[in-house]
């Protein structure tokens, strides 16, 4: 295992912009330890940058409240599992990292 942290600790020293899972323990070192542009996310910690709370999760799906640096909104998504708003604030965080402002990606993650 250390091998991988190794390994995916260097694809971080080798790009401009990086979004990370702080909600993982190996997540908050990688967040900690590189100097490139960074996101952060998270259903734990109210300090990320993209926050889940308020999640709802039933057998259609899962819904929550995301609280982001550009605006806050209530989200559902048609894939059951707390995973799931993982995903969405993870590839929030990504489309974010490219440029585009929440506000203009919210219509695209299925708005409940």
């Amino acid at each position: 295992m250390d091998n991988y942290i190794a390994a995916k600790r260097k694809l971080f020293d080798n790009t401009q912009s990086a979004v990370i899972n702080l909600d993982d323990p190996t997540g908050r070192e990688y967040y900690d330890g590189i100097d490139c542009k960074k996101y952060s996310y998270s259903t734990v910690y109210n300090s990320a940058d993209l926050v889940g709370k308020d999640i709802k999760v039933r057998p259609s799906g899962v819904t929550f409240q995301a609280l982001t640096l550009g605006g806050i909104a209530r989200v559902g998504i048609a894939s059951p599992g707390i995973f799931t708003v993982s995903n969405a604030l993870g590839a929030i965080g990504a489309v974010m990292a490219l440029g585009f402002k929440f506000m203009d990606i919210l219509p695209h993650i299925a708005p409940e």
